[in-house]
């Protein structure tokens, strides 16, 4: 593939990514999905690896989000399947 066509890729990258910061950012994790590239790419054009090492590390930084957030749902999760306390039994005096 050409530099222009890693470039339309790399755009669609970054438009990718955008797209799944609002998901995450709208609490709908399950939403996120992967990103898959058109085609053959070939070879990284040398004059487009920053770039595309820019991307990686904010595909990088929005996984290690997502991992902290579903973290966090299943701890809320966990409690809310357990009572913060056991119940304590009640007694009733029936002499009353």
């Amino acid at each position: 593939m050409t530099t222009a066509g890693w470039a339309s890729c790399l755009d669609s990258f970054a438009d990718h990514l955008a797209q799944q910061r609002a998901v995450l950012a709208a609490g709908t994790p399950e939403r996120i999905t992967s990103f898959e590239p058109n085609g053959e790419l070939g070879q990284l054009p040398f004059s487009l690896a920053t770039r595309a090492r820019e991307l990686r590390a904010q595909s990088d930084e929005l996984t290690e989000e997502l991992t902290v957030q579903l973290a966090h749902t299943a701890t809320a999760l966990a409690e809310l399947r357990q009572p913060a306390e056991q119940p304590r039994p009640s007694y009733v005096d029936s002499r009353c």
